[in-house]
């Protein structure tokens, strides 16, 4: 039996949590690459109704009017406007954090 199997604790290397932050780091990566994209499709779903809701109102209707008299297409759209943007922005954050954090990686020539 190896010693995982008897149940018996062994000091951990400084090397296991080095790979376990890097995984962190990468997983952390990953969940602000989803969110980029995420807060891109967010925005892009707001741009269309903010235009709905511009090309319906009249010609001569301030911005403020025009997001009133259209209630929730109106107002959804820039809600779903700022919410995308603040979703691309703290996927973007958040990658560029982590991506800062992982060691370099080891090219053909290094091994």
């Amino acid at each position: 039996m190896t010693r995982a199997h008897t149940g018996a604790h062994t000091a951990a290397s400084p090397l296991s949590f080095a790979g376990a932050r890097v995984d962190e780091a990468a997983a952390k990566r990953e969940w602000g690459r989803k969110a980029i994209l995420a807060g891109w499709v967010v925005t892009m779903v707001g741009v269309v109704g903010y235009c709905f809701a511009m090309m319906r109102a009249g010609h001569q209707a301030g911005v403020l009017d025009a997001l009133t008299t259209q209630g929730l297409l109106g107002w959804g759209s820039a809600a779903l406007l700022a919410g995308g943007v603040a979703l691309w922005l703290a996927g973007n954050l958040a990658f560029l954090r982590e991506t800062m954090e992982l060691p370099p990686a080891e090219t053909e020539d290094e091994a």
